[in-house]
């Protein structure tokens, strides 16, 4: 969710999304790491994450670059979830398209988990 709340897209409309994105499977790293370009960018439009062909191409090789993090998926997942600032900074680091606006806009949503419907 962090990575698409960037470039003029508030965190709000992402949210409102949440439900949405996390049914197509876009919230796990498995699925980005195996899903090709085009899957990634069908899923995001159908979602309802549709910002034009330019940056839905650029949003869909972010979240591509995202899967490469399931090498050590439980390790990553711990520092995500559990880890200091720096060390999420670090891991995060190499993937595309993660700067200072979107660890910003994840640690607000770590610290503010939103509310899933649904499970729970």
């Amino acid at each position: 969710m962090a990575m698409l709340s960037v470039n003029n897209y508030p965190l709000t409309k992402v949210i409102a999304l949440f439900d949405a994105l996390e049914a197509n499977g876009l919230f796990d790293p498995r699925n980005l790491a195996c899903w090709n370009r085009e899957k990634i960018a069908r899923t995001l439009a159908g979602a309802g994450y549709d910002r034009g062909a330019v940056m839905t191409a650029m949003f869909t090789d972010r979240l591509s670059s995202l899967g490469g993090l399931t090498e050590e998926l439980a390790a990553n997942e711990h520092i995500l979830t559990q880890g200091t600032k720096m060390e999420i900074g670090e891991l995060l680091r190499c993937v595309k398209g993660i700067g200072p606006k979107v660890l910003k806009n994840f640690f607000l949503l770590r610290a503010n988990k939103p509310s899933r419907k649904h499970s729970q």
